[in-house]
């Protein structure tokens, strides 16, 4: 029962993952278009602080932007990883091997899986961080720019 329960849930914590990595990706893809049409603009003029926090914005977008990047092509190695770990699995059940040998013989590819689920976290944190400030300092320097037609 709790087995099943725990399976359950790492499926929803796995398909919940994606969605937010792909959530954000879009989100920074998005503002990062934005960014950039608005820098373009004739009429978008920014002075020391504003082009500095504007300049950041940007970069912290583009980070945003590859770490999602990495994140969602880490956790594809992750899951093919675990995917050739559970065939080898159950076709060594299969052939009679014992459940000790079977695990002596994955451990190390185990590892290897538990090593590119915490990359991928790493990025998705990272991919929040980069993407939160990012967005802030945009919004700084558009208030810096349009302050006198916002007030």
């Amino acid at each position: 029962m709790h087995k099943e329960s725990f399976t359950r849930w790492q499926g929803t914590t796995i398909q919940q993952l994606g969605y937010s990595i792909n959530l954000l990706l879009a989100l920074a893809t998005a503002s990062l278009g934005f960014a950039f049409n608005l820098a373009k603009d004739c009429n978008f003029h920014t002075y020391c602080w504003s082009k500095t926090l504007l300049s950041f914005s940007l970069l912290l977008l583009t980070l945003s932007v590859g770490l999602g990047i990495a994140g969602t092509l880490n956790r594809l190695c992750d899951f093919r990883k675990t995917t050739h770990i559970a065939h080898d699995r159950e076709q060594w059940t299969k052939d009679g091997v014992a459940g000790a040998e079977i695990d002596s013989r994955l451990s190390l590819r185990r590892s290897e899986t538990k090593r590119l689920g915490n990359r991928t976290w790493l990025c998705f944190y990272g991919q929040i961080g980069t993407f939160g400030v990012g967005i802030l300092l945009l919004i700084f320097a558009m208030g810096i720019v349009y302050h006198t037609k916002l007030f």
